[in-house]
């Protein structure tokens, strides 16, 4: 699978999420790369642009989907992020 194809199941992964979050799965994809890449709250609030408290409130819902859910968002993310060129900025 390309990072294209990644990108896509990782879309579609993310839109259900987002339904919870009530913010666009792209939001929601940027909030899991930037916390998996060890920023925290405040430091990926101000780079969305977003409240801290907004940012804590989605980590609240992913800590608490399924199991299911969990690893698919996951897996995708590392999926994703592993084949593209994005890695290492």
């Amino acid at each position: 699978m390309n990072s294209i194809e990644h990108m896509a199941e990782l879309n579609l992964v993310c839109k259900s999420l987002s339904k919870d979050f009530k913010a666009s799965p792209g939001k929601v994809i940027d909030i899991i790369y930037l916390r998996g890449k060890g920023h925290n709250n405040t430091e990926v609030a101000n780079k969305l642009g977003l409240a801290r408290q907004t940012i804590q409130r989605y980590c609240e819902v992913l800590r608490n989907v399924d199991d299911e859910t969990y690893n698919k968002v996951f897996k995708s993310v590392a999926k994703f992020f592993l084949d593209s060129k994005w890695v290492n900025t």
